[in-house]
């Protein structure tokens, strides 16, 4: 195998509106572990050079002996770096050699484009079922969807033997409810990155919506008391920019007699990434007396009962 790639630029013709498949080498930029049999590889094609490819279609490995692996792109098109997610077989050479010997930066030579699974055109609600590894080719649909602005109504079913075989469902996993919503042209700055103060924004309607799924508000307006930030603070991990859509998770982290703090965690869609993570600290506030209040029983009762269950979706 080469020590490095040579640069040469990969032109891919269309034949029927599929990209047609190419021979070319291939380096591994890195190696990480999702769960305890699942790999996610990530390779770089030949120059600065992309890959045309229809999301949902899949690559193969050639072996130096000829034979051959295919395994489905988990990586949108518009990515520049080709991403695999690889489960270990028991008595798999391949999956063997990735885990135990490949090293970052080899290189190796692959097919692709190949296959022909990908999206239809249609106005129709999708979903999609699927099992292990099975997620990698929806994975790269569903995040193509979202750079290309599609808002079909998408559902996801991800079918494993055990929960410790599921794998990139832990982002948000530690919160209680979840609000999805989009990243608009107006919330990005003269950088081209969404600025700070849009965060913030962020966090308060994912913190009215998690009252108003759980009937706080309600019982706010029954008892004639309502909340006030008195605080809050977001550590900026990772750009966001539009397009995209996000995932903020909510979740009530301690209450106290008169206030009660919460945490929040901002995911991107496109990058499947933590983009920040805030918190803040909510004060009961009795407006007719105009002073601080105790937090009634009825909504600690509320928000504790909530905070038992699974995550919530919006």
């Amino acid at each position: 195998m080469n020590n490095g790639l040579q640069n040469t630029p990969i032109k891919l013709k269309i034949n029927n509106h599929l990209p047609v498949s190419k021979i070319t080498p291939v380096r591994v930029e890195s190696l990480v572990k999702l769960n305890h049999d699942v790999m996610k590889m990530t390779l770089k094609l030949p120059g600065n050079n992309g890959l045309e490819f229809l999301a949902g279609q899949y690559l193969e490995f050639i072996m130096t002996d000829g034979s051959r692996r295919a395994y489905s792109i988990a990586s949108p098109p518009h990515e520049d770096l080709l991403e695999l997610h690889l489960r270990l077989i028991d008595g798999g050479k391949f999956t063997h050699f990735v885990f135990q010997e490949m090293q970052e930066k080899s290189i190796h030579r692959i097919e692709v484009p190949i296959g022909q699974f990908f999206l239809r055109e249609s106005k129709k609600p999708i979903i999609f079922i699927a099992g292990g590894t099975g997620f990698a080719p929806i994975k790269s649909v569903i995040e193509d969807m979202f750079h290309n602005g599609n808002k079909r109504t998408i559902y996801l079913y991800q079918g494993v033997r055990s929960g410790k075989d599921l794998y990139m469902n832990k982002l948000l996993s530690d919160f209680t409810f979840q609000s999805d919503m989009d990243v608009e042209w107006g919330d990005m700055d003269a950088l081209q990155h969404v600025n700070n103060v849009e965060y913030f924004k962020y966090f308060q309607k994912a913190r009215i919506a998690y009252f108003e799924k759980n009937n706080s508000d309600n019982l706010f307006t029954e008892s004639r008391i309502s909340t006030i930030l008195a605080s809050t603070q977001c550590k900026f991990i990772y750009p966001l920019i539009y397009p995209d859509s996000i995932s903020v998770g909510v979740r009530v982290d301690a209450i106290a007699d008169e206030y009660f703090t919460m945490k929040y965690a901002v995911i991107s869609s496109n990058n499947q990434k933590l983009v920040a993570i805030g918190d803040a600290k909510v004060v009961m506030f009795d407006y007719e007396k105009n002073k601080k209040t105790s937090i009634p029983e009825s909504i600690k009762k509320t928000i504790i009962e909530f905070e038992k269950t699974e995550i919530h979706f919006i």
